[in-house]
Parts: C-alpha cells; sequence; structure tokens
C-alpha cells in the first residue's frame, strides 16, 4: 500500500483485517499518513497477530513521531521474525531513538536491517539509538 493516500482512520480498518493474515512476510504502507492514532491501531494488531513469515516492516514517509513509534514497539516485539525495518523520512527524535531499545533488547529482536534515512535525530538520537543498540 505504498503511496496509496492511507491514512490513521484507513489503516485501522486495515490494521483490523491484517489479524487474519498470518502467511504475509512483506508489509509496506510507505509514503502515506500514518500518524500516531495509526501508529497505536498497527502496534495493537502486531501485539495480537500471529505473523511467523512477516519479515519486512516499510513505514517510511509517513507522519510518524515519538509518540507512534513508542505505541508500535511493544506490537513490533511481537514480530518474532522481523528481520527488515524501515522508519526512514519520518519525525522520529531522540526520544524515539530511546523507545526502540525495548524493542532491541527484546529476546525476540531479529532485525538485521533497521534504515533511518532522512530523520533529523541530531546528536542526542544518535546517542540514544547507540544506547539502544548496546547489549543486542
Amino acid at each position: 500500500l505504498e503511496m496509496s493516500n492511507v491514512s490513521d482512520e484507513s489503516i485501522t480498518e486495515i490494521a483490523d483485517a491484517l489479524v487474519t493474515q498470518s502467511q504475509l512476510n512483506y508489509l509496506a504502507f510507505s509514503n502515506n499518513s500514518l500518524g500516531r492514532n495509526g501508529c497505536a491501531a498497527l502496534g495493537n494488531t502486531l501485539m495480537r497477530w500471529h505473523a511467523p513469515s512477516l519479515t519486512y516492516l516499510c513505514l517510511n514517509s509517513n507522519s510518524i513521531d515519538d509518540q507512534g513509534l513508542h505505541s508500535m514497539v511493544s506490537g513490533l516485539k511481537n514480530c518474532h521474525n522481523l528481520t527488515w525495518l524501515d522508519l526512514g523520512g519520518n519525525q522520529i527524535s531522540a526520544a524515539g531513538m530511546k523507545s526502540l531499545s525495548n524493542l532491541f533488547h527484546s529476546d525476540n529482536c531479529s532485525l538485521k536491517d533497521l534504515f533511518l534515512s532522512g530523520m533529523n535525530i541530531g546528536d542526542d538520537g544518535i546517542v540514544a539509538l547507540a544506547g539502544a543498540l548496546k547489549g543486542n
């Protein structure tokens, strides 16, 4: 659903439908209008979704901010086989990078590729990301 003008309202309906699609391994919502409410809906779906095949999640170029990312982390921790995550081009700052620490320190974290391009996380964000990555 890349560049499909998907809003927070639409993602809520899509997220509810995803629960029955355990065979999906690739999910892309890039270049849409996914914001806080959409992130919360997606995070809740990922928490209850038994998607052993999901390895790729692309959320770049949306309206995801620190609070939105924070609301998705619990759900992302449930994606045991997720190896590729793209969050680039969003409004995530140092605080958002800190929330990723919960994901990286999870026993279930399998991430191998993380894309954070095009964000203004600054030095504080880099320090937060480095701290999150330590021990993984």
